[in-house]
């Protein structure tokens, strides 16, 4: 498991994003494959799942990615994320699970330490696009396809 988390750090974030051609060849596929492998690795999960995830995506290990799957390039995940199948993340989403405290306002925040970890799940089927940030608790916390097909477009 340690060894598929060095090779993903060391090796996989700093290899080609999955689009990626020199000419006739698609040196993109290798990145997109080493990363698929370590991650299935270091999760016991098989790697037939097609899973897309590029380069500089930095992740916990507490993540789950269903099939044919795929995150942007430098994301971040951090804590317990469950991501559906048939999902498109954008780039540079960012998705937290904890938060800082904000239960009393005679204390300032930076003194009032962080929330526990609320998990965040990502249904099947959904698109998030760029620069989004989605945070753990609320509400709301399970995205569905509704997100997709609602909401504001420009």
């Amino acid at each position: 498991m340690i060894l598929y988390k060095v090779l993903y750090k060391v090796i996989g974030c700093h290899l080609p994003a999955s689009g990626t051609s020199v000419g006739p060849f698609r040196i993109g596929e290798i990145g997109r494959k080493f990363r698929a492998f370590c991650f299935c690795g270091w999760n016991n999960e098989q790697t037939e799942k097609d899973i897309n995830i590029e380069k500089n995506v930095r992740l916990s290990e507490k993540v789950t990615l269903g099939k044919r799957s795929g995150i942007g390039e430098d994301s971040i995940i951090s804590g317990k994320v469950t991501i559906g199948d048939n999902v498109m993340i954008g780039p540079e989403l960012m998705c937290y699970t904890t938060n800082h405290q904000i239960k009393r306002t005679d204390i300032p925040m930076i003194d009032q330490g962080f929330s526990e970890m609320r998990p965040i799940e990502i249904g099947n089927d959904v698109w998030i696009g760029s620069r989004v940030i989605i945070l753990g608790g609320g509400e709301n916390r399970k995205w569905r396809s509704y997100w997709r097909r609602r909401g504001c477009y420009p």
